[in-house]
């Protein structure tokens, strides 16, 4: 076993043991909301992370993909920091904006909006940190923060909500425990790796810095990239959204909860995707085809292979597994998790895809994939959700995905054609990403 192989290894491990800790920590919110609260919390909850979850995609704009993949050169991570508060603030204006056009005849639920939008503006910060431990193949120490998020997080939520029974506290509980945790590990752990010494205040590569110059370049550079995440992160909230008006805060709580069972093999794919993809983007930039193919098939054979094993758990012991997880109450939804579970193996697929997308800078390719994913979604769940209520929500899940796992495969094969002719210095990379 070569360096390079054990480095991706042991980087793997560390991610799939940070996001592990991330995920069952998620999942432990969402059972303490259902167990002492019902469906209906644990619905406000998954509303408010439904309407706010797409604005911060989009105000995030994935500085992290930009930074790792050296999108816009020559310009310092104090200024990717400065554009990250910036959108920040935006976030939280423009949540508070759309919490007071909403009307919903009380002041709770725009208090969960504008709730979420500042946990979410946390969320974004330590992400774009995250990224610059991932450049550097530290990924070691973005797993703990992933871990320490985690665990702050549902010991936050749980603690507020056992003593207030308030899903609104909880939410700015949530908020202040993702602070934490950017400022007692992220910041000091990045000062460390640049001086060697651990120090609450940022050193002067870590202090942010903005100009509108810079502000520009980064936003247009990240911009297809934040649409992209905006669709995707919009086309699975909108059979949830749909779900909220048509059958109630409680049959969102329920689908909401068992989508977020599949969320396990999400972290392995985040996992995964973190690993590859600084090796995938360094491959092609250098013209290793055969390197780029390899790790590209191991990863697309794992992602399909977590798929089947999922489908095949909803099948033998689906209900018991959601009895066992949540309350007797989703006993009958067994049929949900197999149908979500099926959803979830196109997911894992096409997100892959679209992270060797990425790795390429085929931005463009993605935001068009992502575009079609949630225009399908969209039509799917108008057609099928008002006649066939969460079952119908699985359905036009299954179909986005697949559609879009479809399109990733096809962009990809394009996108990549020039490899071999720029191995052969027919073409140099600046001009592959010119023509995309």
């Amino acid at each position: 076993m070569n360096m390079q192989e054990r480095s991706m290894k042991i980087n793997f491990v560390w991610m799939l043991l940070g996001n592990g800790v991330h995920t069952a920590c998620q999942w432990g919110v969402l059972a303490s909301l259902n167990k002492m609260g019902g469906p209906g919390a644990a619905g406000l909850f998954l509303f408010a992370y439904a309407v706010v979850l797409p604005l911060s995609t989009l105000s995030n704009f994935n500085f992290r993909i930009v930074y790792i993949t050296n999108a816009v050169p020559d310009i310092s991570f104090r200024y990717y920091i400065g554009a990250r508060y910036f959108w920040n603030v935006v976030l939280v204006m423009l949540v508070g904006i759309v919490a007071i056009s909403l009307d919903y005849g009380n002041a709770t639920t725009a208090l969960a909006f504008v709730g979420m939008a500042l946990a979410a503006s946390m969320q974004s910060a330590g992400d774009l940190f995250a990224g610059f431990f991932q450049k550097l193949e530290r990924l070691d120490i973005a797993a703990l923060s992933n871990a320490l998020k985690g665990v702050f997080n549902f010991a936050s939520v749980f603690v507020v909500f056992f003593f207030s029974h308030s899903v609104v506290l909880s939410i700015i509980a949530l908020a202040l425990s993702r602070c934490l945790c950017y400022c007692l590990y992220d910041v000091p752990m990045a000062n460390r790796l640049i001086t060697g010494r651990y120090r609450l205040v940022a050193v002067k590569e870590l202090s942010w810095l903005f100009t509108g110059k810079t502000l520009r370049e980064l936003t247009w550079a990240g911009l297809p990239l934040g649409i992209n995440g905006i669709l995707g992160t919009l086309s699975p909230q909108l059979p949830r959204l749909f779900l909220g008006q048509e059958e109630g805060l409680s049959a969102l709580g329920i689908f909401g909860s068992i989508a977020q069972v599949v969320v396990g093999g999400s972290m392995l794919i985040t996992a995964l995707g973190a690993v590859i993809t600084p090796r995938l983007a360094r491959a092609y930039s250098e013209s290793r085809t055969k390197e780029f193919w390899r790790i590209s098939r191991y990863a697309l054979s794992f992602a399909l292979f977590l798929g089947l094993a999922g489908i095949c758990l909803a099948l033998l012991v689906g209900r018991e597994l959601l009895v066992l997880l949540y309350t007797p109450e989703f006993a009958g939804y067994e049929n949900i998790l197999v149908l979500c579970m099926i959803s979830a193996t196109a997911a894992y697929v096409g997100c892959l895809l679209t992270m060797m997308l990425a790795s390429v800078r085929r931005f463009r390719f993605i935001l068009v994939a992502a575009v079609c994913q949630c225009a399908t979604t969209l039509l799917g769940t108008l057609a099928l959700v008002p006649t066939l209520g969460v079952t119908g929500a699985a359905y036009s899940l299954i179909v986005a995905n697949s559609f879009h796992l479809v399109l990733a495969a096809v962009f990809l094969f394009v996108g990549t054609r020039d490899m071999s002719l720029k191995s052969a210095g027919a073409t140099g990379p600046d001009e592959s990403v010119r023509s995309c």
